[in-house]
């Protein structure tokens, strides 16, 4: 398994901004009773690469 640096998560991003997504109105209604939520700027750039790396290095991807 991968680790991640110490500061991970460490950085304020601001512009954070969080959507319901309403499955009513897609392709997948059979879901309008759940809840899921789409959260731009949460992570830096700086964070999503780290992540990216650490999950790639955590499985057999080709």
């Amino acid at each position: 398994m991968a680790s991640l640096p110490t500061d991970f998560l460490s950085t304020a991003v601001s512009g954070t901004k969080v959507t319901r997504i309403n499955f009513a109105n897609t392709p997948l209604p059979e879901y309008a009773d759940l809840q899921a939520y789409v959260i731009d700027n949460v992570l830096s750039s700086y964070e999503c690469a780290t992540l990216l790396s650490a999950a790639e290095a955590s499985g057999p991807w080709q």
